[in-house]
């Protein structure tokens, strides 16, 4: 059996999701040039991506249920329904303005990530000086992208 590093793995996963986070605008506004209400992307691809996930996933998740206390289950359905508004509101977005300048304000999400971290994960995780200088070089290069696409 292959022993994969749990970081390597977690970096590769990384860059999986940012190429899916990369196609999915594409794809967004290739449906939406079609007069798909955003709505109605928004609700058949969180339907489509709960079944891949449950076809996938269903015998762990039933495995697994019992390790959610209820911090946990509030927990985890808070991020459902954040996860349903950010999809939701990605779609709105792309109806009204073009996907170069939506995409890198969706991509503050990590700064959102980094203000959250520090205001309710203070026990668990640090947000040091360098993670904040990263986060401000982030800030800076979407609104250079943003500024450059209004001109």
């Amino acid at each position: 059996m292959i022993r994969i590093n749990s970081r390597f793995l977690g970096y590769f996963s990384a860059l999986g999701a940012a190429a899916c986070y990369g196609l999915v605008p594409v794809l967004g506004k290739l449906i939406i040039s079609e007069e798909v209400p955003a709505l109605v992307v928004s609700a058949l691809s969180m339907f489509i991506g709960a079944s891949v996930l449950s076809t996938i996933f269903h015998r762990d998740v039933w495995k697994d249920r019992n390790l959610f206390g209820m911090n946990g289950l509030v927990f985890c359905v808070l991020a459902g329904v954040a996860a349903t508004w950010g999809v939701t509101a990605f779609y709105f977005a792309i109806t009204h303005s073009p996907v170069v300048q939506v995409s890198p304000l969706i991509a503050l999400h990590p700064l959102v990530a980094i203000i959250f971290t520090h205001i309710f994960l203070q026990k668990m995780e640090k947000v040091t000086k360098r993670v904040v200088f990263g986060a401000i070089l982030v800030v800076g290069g979407v609104i250079v992208i943003v500024i450059q696409n209004l001109i």
